[in-house]
């Protein structure tokens, strides 16, 4: 009896036992499923100068158990994110692989010995590179003879910098609305400003507002100019001249009004006449025809005389 109660509690313990271990194996086999991008990185386009990019290939293989999509970042030596690949994001089935290229755009300062990282949701590896001194320029504009007149060549002075650490050779261009017009080739040593004169001949067909661009390797400043039409000038001495023209019509129309005054001092003299008092028109008309009558009565004694005379002769020649 004592010996089947322990075999009865032996057993129990193995059962027990292996459902234990069973179950844990299962449990860990679960923990295991899932995928897993290893992240290798394949190379780089090391030593740069600083200015250029550096470029970095990898290869990420999905060694888990199912597909799955990640995000893969290019960190760099302060763990900042400068590239990515994002949209899409990399897609992997399990035990397939992909080659990615990243950029890291270096600048002024980023000279030296470096490293980045490549990065996705499971792995993280580390690489380096040399990141050697370079130039680098800044351009202004510091005088333009706009506006100008359309037909007329615009003229551009530029003063361009090496602000970097090393002699370098660049060019500057000068664009209008986009479109280069003007290019040249200087070499700068550090830290020297070399002021250059850039030019561009407008036409009639640039009348306006125009977008002038003036760039040095990576550096750009724009700044809005104005052509006028080509007549303008003519119109200002067209203005001018009209001013004197202008005068001698004044002149003229003077004379003319000169002319004309009697014909005005008609005109003002009308209404004042069709003011005048009533009884001064009757006075008026009154003695006029006085004077009428008078004239009337003059010529009516001379008749009678001549009558007078007339018959004295035919009496006289009767006698006779």
């Amino acid at each position: 009896m004592v010996r089947d109660r322990t075999w009865m509690l032996v057993a129990t313990v193995v059962l027990v036992t292996l459902f234990t271990l069973t179950g844990g194996v299962s449990a860990a086999e679960h923990e295991d499923e899932g995928a897993n991008f290893d992240v290798e990185i394949t190379g780089t386009n090391a030593p740069i100068t600083e200015g250029e990019p550096l470029v970095v290939n990898a290869t990420i293989t999905n060694t888990g158990d199912v597909m799955d999509s990640q995000q893969i970042h290019l960190k760099d030596d302060n763990l900042e994110i400068v590239d990515s690949v994002e949209h899409p994001p990399v897609t992997l089935s399990p035990n397939e692989s992909q080659n990615v290229t990243l950029r890291w755009q270096t600048g002024e300062g980023d000279a030296g010995d470096t490293t980045f990282s490549v990065q996705s949701d499971d792995d993280y590896p580390r690489g380096s590179a040399t990141i050697e001194e370079g130039a680098f320029f800044n351009i202004s504009i510091v005088e333009t003879n706009a506006p100008i007149t359309a037909g007329e060549t615009l003229e551009v002075t530029v003063d361009t910098t090496n602000t970097g650490e090393v002699a370098a050779s660049a060019q500057t261009w000068l664009a209008v609305d986009n479109a280069t017009v003007d290019r040249d080739g200087l070499h700068i040593q550090p830290g020297q400003t070399v002021r250059t004169q850039l030019t561009w001949d407008s036409s009639a067909s640039h009348v306006g507002v125009r977008t002038l661009v003036a760039e040095a390797e990576g550096d750009r400043v724009e700044m809005p100019i104005t052509v006028e039409e080509g007549g303008e000038s003519t119109s200002e001495d067209a203005s001018a001249g009209g001013s004197d023209g202008g005068t001698d019509s004044e002149t003229t129309t003077s004379e003319t009004s000169t002319t004309s005054t009697p014909t005005t001092e008609t005109e003002a003299t009308t209404p004042e006449s069709l003011d005048t008092d009533p009884d001064t028109e009757t006075a008026a008309a009154d003695a006029e025809m006085s004077t009428e009558s008078e004239g009337d009565g003059s010529l009516g004694v001379v008749g009678t005389l001549l009558a007078l005379l007339t018959i004295g002769l035919l009496v006289a020649r009767r006698r006779v």
